[in-house]
């Protein structure tokens, strides 16, 4: 869905209508919050720490790169390190 979602908000042809990408985009992250999904499961400390602790590592290790999935706004990017699995639900 995020991936999708940042596609075609990069589209920038006129055909475009922005009401209606903004609907769409409603409508699949509705479509993903009212089905859950197996990400949305409860987690022990540890596994939450751990999953941090890696998040952490790539970040480090981006050598300054985004660590997530580019938002399409490099001064956005630069401040949020891109979208993370978290973010996208």
């Amino acid at each position: 869905v995020g991936r999708g979602l940042v596609e075609r908000a990069m589209d920038t042809s006129e055909e475009v209508n922005p009401r209606a990408q903004i609907e769409a985009a409603e409508e699949e992250l509705y479509k993903v919050a009212a089905d859950g999904g197996s990400d949305n499961q409860i987690k022990t400390f540890v596994q939450a720490s751990t999953i941090t602790i890696k998040m952490a590592e790539v970040a480090l290790n981006s050598g300054g790169h985004i660590s997530g999935i580019t938002t399409g706004l490099e001064s956005l990017n630069a401040k949020i390190g891109g979208m993370h699995r978290s973010d996208l639900m």
